[in-house]
Parts: C-alpha cells; structure tokens; sequence
C-alpha cells in the first residue's frame, strides 16, 4: 500500500543538516483506518516524506518512511502527539503503540548511532517470519535502499533457507505480497494454533472459576465483589462474567474471567470449558460449600474436589509434551506454599493452581451445636490443608465476612496483597490461608468407642470421610430440574416464541396422525388373522 509516491530529496542535494533517512516503523493496530491514512498522507505530501505501508493481519503492520531527516523527525512527533486514530469508544486517542524498529541513513554505509546492527536484523527476521518479504521483493515494492542494507550488511543468510521451489514462487511476477502473506500463514498454522492455545496466559489475564453446593450464594458471592448491587439469579448452567481493575498511571486494566458452575456437581463435564490450556496458569479455583446443609457438605466437597482435579491433572499432562517449561512452573508452584521443610509434606497433594474453599450462610451455622461445628471445622480444615487449599467462612449479611472474601478473591484475580490473619476457632468463623496449617493441630476426628470399632479406614482422608459420615449421616444431592429456558419471561422474544408455537402444535399433530394410522393398520392386521382362522 503507497500513501505517497513523493520521491524523497537525493543526498547530493541536501546539506548535513538535511541528510535523507529511512524509518521502519511497527503499529500494534489500526481502529480507523480511513482517519488514520489520510491524516498520515496528508502529512507525507507536506512534509515531501515517501510512506509505504506493509500489512499481513490486525497486529502486523509496519509503516516505511523515507525523506529529509528533519521532516522524518517532524511526521513522527505529529505521529505521537496528534489525535489519528480512535478508541474502543469511537473517541480521539493518540497513537501509544507505536514502536520504531529501525532507523537509517542512507547517504552513510553505516547504520546510525542511534540503532546498531541488531535493529535491522530484527526488521529483517521480523518481515521475512511474518509476511514473507525477502530483498528481491523489497526492490519489487520499491524500496531499494532497504534491500541494498540488506545485502550490503550481508543479512541474507535466513533467505538461502528456503527451499529453491519456494524462490521460485518468491520470483513469480503475477503473485504479490498479499498471496505472498497468505501463503505464510498458511504454513505457520500449527505455529499459531500452538501460541493461541496460550494466549490467555501472554496476555496476563486472570480466571476464577466457581464451583461448589446448590444455591450456596456462589452469584452473590461474585456480585458483591464486582460490588453490583443488583438481585442473584439461580445459575442455569454454566454462566460468564468478567471483571475489570484499572493498574498503574497508564490506567490499563487487569481482566479477570469469571466462570460460575450451577446446578451443583450435576453438570460436571462443564468444567472442561474454563480449565484450559490458555487459562490454566492464571486459574483460581473457588469451591463453595454451604454450611447450613452438613449433611450434604462431604458429597459435594468430594465429587466436586475429584472432578476439578481430573481436569486440570489432564491439562498439565497435556502441557508436558506442548509446553514443557509450563508444567515445570505448576509443579513447583504447588509446593512453594508449603516450603521445603513443612513436616505434613508427605501426606499432601495440593492442587496446582490455587485454591480456595468458601463456606457459606455462616449466620445460620454459628447457631448450631457446639459439637457439630467442631466437626465441620476439623473437617473442612483437614481437607483443605491436604490439597493445599485456603479456607474462608463468609455470610452475605457479614459485612467483616464480606471484607474477607473480596480481599482473598482480589489477591487471586488481580494480585492483591494477601491478608495474613488467620482464625482457627471454630467459635468464630475460619480464617486459614493455604500453608499456614498442620495436621499436628487439627487433631484427629472425635469418634465414639461404637464407632472407633467400625473404622477401617486405611488412609487419613478416608478415616476423616467415615467419621464424618458417621457424625453426619450424607443424603444424596438432588440437583433442581431446570425449568426450561424457553419459557422463561426475561427471554421472551415474540416472533420466536410465536413461530415455536406453531411448530410444536405441528409436532403433536404429527405424532397424533401417526399414533392413528399405527392403530389403524394393527386393526386391518388383527381382522386378517381373524378372518384367515
């Protein structure tokens, strides 16, 4: 693409102060391109600067300016400092990612003082990786003092590496450079399929995913600290929401992805959609239990522990032969909670990402039975510990409770400092970050001598669910019955709904004309056998 063809001044003809350059540069994206090129032409015809613009998708484009230096210097502080393109909202801004790649003189052998020989080769690698452009199809697009630097500075080794066909192809005058792109791309696939599979974690955003006991308070828990004041809905499924923190004088904003599972563990196969490859390094666990139901509190907290740890052991399995380096991370993560010297070490098997279990409806459990609060605190503690889990009690009617909960899910999403209070009482609610307890202080479950016979529990986990399950006698979880979407008034559209309608009642007149001609046809068949007899 040529926004000008103005031929820059020859050096011959400019005094050392008005010595001519050439400047790559490289533009993160465009918004508007029709303001963006013309407020750039009309600065290249004044200002007598040659521009030539390469593009090979949203977030490759790079702008090749030749002229006067001092016009050059003048075209790229109007660039930095005018308003040339537009935001997410459709407002003015000023170009921020713009980043200069290389700078030269082209009346000198050497490159400036300013950019060594690393710049060039940079651009060079740069072009020849993304859109495919070699030094004859530099000349070909007519920038000829580009290619010359090119070969002059002998940077030609990374072309001999193709393959004679594909010069070929490269010398083939009726393809261009955008068949040229596109062929690249087309033999990067996998490449880029590979780093897309982790483009979650380049670009540094956070996911929290909740999942845990039905109707436990898991969308008020995430409403209240995205500090939305507005009603909780029963979770049909799996539901999204994100959030978003300004950092820094820059005012960037730190994403944090919030996946919420309902319906109890009855929709495990779900989880597969937040735990993923692209997610897995920047993934926070919440599990959720509710208090106020004992009974059902070890069911949920088991099928839900198992499920997520079958999915996220899978997706590190499968990160070991992708991406090595990265399930080297998680492994050691896991640890460094515990350190090296914790003497609990050779019982744990903490989870890889982090995670933290909520008990809720707090305000109606402080009223329970002294001893059966104890035995859901030892618990809870006791599990949470083994799988290297931080654990909160929290109330929605508990302002300090609230306070907690935002501040633990604040330091998961967007690095927060970490509160470092802890409340192992369990006459006030738990407070116990992930590695700040021991099973030398939980203790053992209190069984009765009738029940200690019955025991025959071979591991601790599995001692802690018997005695659990003696104390509280587990009923299986019934997840409600969804009611059907269709017929919910909030997705009401009339010409849907109306044309459902008429399609059901053609169904059911269907399947009566069909039940009819069934009967039918067993009457014509009975008669026949009678009359045959």
């Amino acid at each position: 693409m040529i926004l000008s063809d103005l031929e820059p001044p020859q050096p011959n003809q400019l005094t050392s102060a008005q010595e001519s350059s050439i400047c790559v540069v490289h533009l993160d994206h465009i918004r508007s391109e029709t303001k963006y090129f013309k407020t750039l032409k009309s600065w290249s015809r004044e200002l007598s600067i040659r521009v030539r613009v390469i593009s090979a998708g949203i977030h490759f484009i790079y702008v090749i300016l030749a002229g006067c230096s001092d016009n050059l210097h003048e075209l790229l502080r109007r660039w930095r400092t005018s308003l040339i393109d537009v935001d997410t909202s459709g407002r003015p801004c000023k170009e921020r990612l713009m980043s200069i790649l290389c700078h030269l003189r082209m009346d000198d052998n050497q490159l400036s003082d300013r950019f060594n020989r690393k710049s060039i080769t940079n651009l060079r690698q740069s072009l020849c990786s993304i859109v495919g452009v070699s030094g004859i199809e530099l000349v070909h697009c007519g920038l000829k003092d580009i290619a010359s630097h090119f070969i002059k500075d002998g940077l030609t080794d990374m072309f001999e590496q193709r393959s004679m066909s594909d010069k070929r192809k490269r010398l083939d005058a009726d393809r261009d450079l955008w068949t040229v792109a596109l062929e690249e791309r087309d033999r990067n696939t996998e490449d880029r399929e590979k780093s897309q599979a982790l483009q979650g974690v380049v670009d540094g955003d956070t996911t929290l995913f909740f999942v845990g006991s039905q109707n436990a308070g898991k969308t008020t828990l995430i409403l209240q600290f995205l500090e939305r004041e507005e009603p909780s809905k029963p979770t049909t499924g799996l539901d999204y929401t994100y959030g978003r923190k300004s950092k820094g004088a820059k005012m960037e904003k730190d994403v944090t992805h919030m996946w919420e599972l309902g319906g109890g563990t009855s929709l495990s196969k779900l989880i597969e959609i937040p735990i993923t490859a692209a997610s897995i390094d920047n993934l926070s666990v919440i599990l959720v239990l509710d208090l106020s139901k004992p009974e059902e509190l070890w069911i949920t907290l088991e099928v839900a522990l198992k499920q997520v740890t079958q999915c996220v052991n899978q997706v590190v399995s499968e990160l070991k032969s992708s991406h090595p380096q990265l399930a080297q991370k998680l492994k050691q993560r896991r640890w460094k909670k515990f350190g090296e010297d914790h003497p609990d070490k050779d019982l744990l098997d903490p989870l890889p990402v982090p995670l933290l279990i909520v008990g809720t409806k707090y305000d109606i459990f402080q009223d329970f039975d002294s001893e059966k609060k104890k035995m859901v605190c030892k618990t809870l503690r006791f599990v949470s510990h083994i799988n290297g889990a931080s654990l909160q009690f929290y109330s929605s009617k508990s302002d300090a409770l609230v306070n907690k909960v935002r501040q633990l899910l604040s330091h998961l999403a967007h690095g927060a400092a970490a509160s470092h209070t802890m409340s192992m009482d369990y006459t006030k609610p738990l407070t116990v970050p992930a590695g700040s307890d021991a099973l030398g202080q939980i203790g053992v479950p209190s069984l009765s001598s009738g029940e200690l016979g019955k025991i025959n529990a071979r591991v601790p986990l599995e001692l802690w669910k018997q005695a659990y399950g003696g104390f509280f006698p587990q009923v299986s979880v019934k997840s409600d019955k969804f009611e059907d979407p269709c017929k919910d008034p909030k997705y009401v559209e009339p010409a849907v709904d109306s044309m459902r309608a008429q399609k059901e009642e053609d169904l059911e007149r269907y399947r009566k004309e069909r039940e009819k001609k069934a009967r039918d046809l067993a009457r014509q068949q009975g008669q026949m056998v009678s009359s045959k007899t």
